[in-house]
């Protein structure tokens, strides 16, 4: 089904595939307009669910921190003006599975408009895709895994016993490895599961949480998303129950920050219940 549907891609972009292969080795950071960028994806991003929008941060987190010289040529910039949709998939139909390609085919699957396929049927591919990547050492496919697995362990539609167990098993395996990159949202997941589960080593859970935190406290671009708020004022709002272990001064500290993440999310126009 994955090679058909990809196949399909191939088709609809044939007409752009001899002109924009080229373009991979020519640019080393693509900067696309808007009006390219919807040209392929039409407003697809104005609509993200939880696992796509952390996905799409992660990737460029990674990216960020890669070596520009050496860095793999990873997202929708490089979709774009790298190679295009078509070009990306006749790589994977021709036998191609180097993390780029397997990402990139990911993000068209999730993204692309109208290709060719079932919405449930591209979800899967691209499951399948961004498995063999983290298999590859690319932990952002890790963080779409884990927060996939989650929502579909709580969507009442689908099937509970095996499969909970299994999308279970699977997102807490994808946060430990995710969260051990020190991406803050999967730390502070990993760390309110364990908190609030029947989970042992209570004070690990408490460090890794606090870690997540931390780092998000430091890194103002944690900050501007509001899924991301609303983990941190969660993962606060845990730590700041009486018996948590935390000492006086984290407890002041920590109180201070709750304010600072009520007040961004307020700017942010999100209603944040009282006290």
């Amino acid at each position: 089904m994955l090679n058909r549907i990809l196949a399909g891609v191939v088709l609809s972009c044939s007409a752009l595939i001899s002109t924009s292969a080229i373009a991979t080795e020519s640019l080393s950071v693509p900067n696309p307009s808007k009006a390219e960028v919807e040209e392929i994806f039409g407003d697809r991003f104005s609509s993200l669910d939880r696992a796509e929008e952390l996905f799409l941060m992660a990737v460029g987190f990674d990216n960020l921190a890669a070596d520009a010289d050496t860095a793999p040529p990873i997202g929708i910039p490089y979709i774009v003006r790298g190679g295009g949709a078509g070009y990306w998939a006749m790589l994977y139909m021709q036998g191609e599975r180097s993390t780029e390609v397997l990402v990139n085919n990911a993000l068209i699957l999730l993204f692309m408009q109208s290709p060719a396929g079932t919405e449930a049927q591209r979800e899967a591919g691209a499951m399948k895709l961004l498995e063999q990547a983290a298999q590859q050492g690319y932990w952002p496919a890790d963080v779409y895994i884990a927060q996939s697995s989650i929502a579909r362990s709580i969507d009442k539609s689908l099937p509970q016993l095996p499969s909970l167990v299994a999308n279970l098993k699977r997102a807490h395996a994808a946060l430990m490895r995710c969260a051990n990159v020190q991406f803050a949202p999967c730390q502070i997941d990993l760390g309110v599961w364990m908190m609030t589960g029947d989970v042992d080593g209570t004070e690990s859970a408490r460090l890794l949480l606090q870690r997540g935190l931390d780092i998000a406290a430091r890194d103002t671009r944690y900050l501007h998303n509001k899924r991301v708020l609303k983990d941190i004022a969660g993962g606060l709002d845990l730590l700041l129950l009486p018996n948590s272990g935390i000492t006086e001064e984290q407890r002041a500290e920590y109180e201070d920050y709750r304010l600072q993440v009520a007040g961004m999310r307020a700017a942010m126009g999100e209603e944040i219940a009282s006290r």
